[in-house]
């Protein structure tokens, strides 16, 4: 039986055919048959060669730069995807996606890294991760609010992510790595809901609009005022 379903991706795989949906299934051997799968869906199929795996709901694909070329593609996730792996989507940069599975927790490292067409708008509640580079130079982005669940943000998670003009970073946030907000030129307003300020790493907010104001918790502003924050924004700081 999962002889077949393999022959059955495979044939699909290499259809030429303008439109090819496919649809990958995970847990062929789960000890549950029945269990929900989960899938991804490409289309339309422009792929010399494609190596899709879902394994222990953790989503790990990697394209590569031969697949730059040629048209658009958009990825809808199915249901089941807990996990993107590191590199799943690197270089992609004519990955059309507008939405992550709603069940993510971990976006690994280099995930996204160059998908200059990707346009998301907001992560999943779930997110409590951000690896290294996940999200360079995706110049469409334009998140606003990080899930209150999230806990890390990588190094140059979001660097040069010209799209982003706002953010508001939750009290759930522990890490923030080096230049993760570097060169994103367009930042105009940071919201840090958190009391105490976090230690920051080398150059996080590098070169973002010179402008850019701060704001923090009424109660924290000397607080921000006298910690590495102050290297970013100095007289910038406010309560809001």
């Amino acid at each position: 039986m999962v002889e077949l379903l393999s022959n059955a991706v495979t044939k699909t795989v290499q259809q030429k055919s303008a439109i090819v949906i496919l649809i990958v299934l995970g847990f062929f051997f789960s000890e549950n048959a029945f269990a929900q799968q989960p899938t991804i869906t490409f289309a339309p199929n422009q792929f010399g060669e494609i190596n899709v795996d879902i394994v222990d709901n953790t989503l790990d694909a990697h394209f590569g730069k031969s697949n730059n070329r040629g048209k658009e593609f958009v990825v809808e996730f199915g249901a089941g995807v807990t996990s993107i792996g590191d590199s799943a989507f690197y270089d992609c940069t004519n990955l059309i996606l507008t939405a992550l599975p709603e069940m993510l927790i971990t976006i690994g490292k280099w995930s996204f890294y160059k998908c200059e067409k990707l346009s998301l708008t907001k992560l999943p509640p779930r997110v409590t991760t951000i690896g290294d580079e996940a999200f360079t130079e995706c110049y469409k982005l334009s998140l606003k609010d990080f899930p209150t669940s999230l806990v890390s943000i990588g190094d140059w998670a979001f660097t040069v992510c010209t799209g982003l003009t706002s953010i508001t970073l939750p009290t759930s946030l522990k890490i923030i790595g080096m230049s993760a907000f570097a060169n994103c030129s367009n930042l105009k307003e940071v919201i840090a809901l958190t009391t105490i300020p976090l230690r920051l790493e080398f150059a996080v907010f590098e070169k973002v609009d010179p402008n850019c104001i701060l704001f923090v918790p009424g109660n924290a502003l000397d607080a921000y005022k006298n910690s590495d924050w102050s290297i970013y924004f100095q007289n910038r700081i406010q309560t809001k």
